[in-house]
């Protein structure tokens, strides 16, 4: 992370999967998703989304960050 000056991690705790309800996107904006990269990269490392709520943002153990 020594090209990130200032990057700070952050533990984050999530939730047991009982708390998490089966259906908590009421516009179901996943459901024609298409998954991508099948079989090329390794990962999700990680997800996020950026502050205005644009993501998901992932990175993948290459190194890369997709959108």
């Amino acid at each position: 992370m020594a090209e990130f000056p200032g990057f700070e991690a952050h533990p984050v705790r999530l939730p047991d999967t009982s708390e998490i309800t089966p259906h908590a996107d009421a516009r179901d904006r996943l459901r024609g998703a298409e998954i991508l990269f099948r079989s090329e990269v390794q990962g999700p490392e990680s997800v996020a989304f950026n502050p205005l709520g644009r993501g998901p943002y992932t990175d993948v153990a290459d190194g890369r960050v997709l959108f």
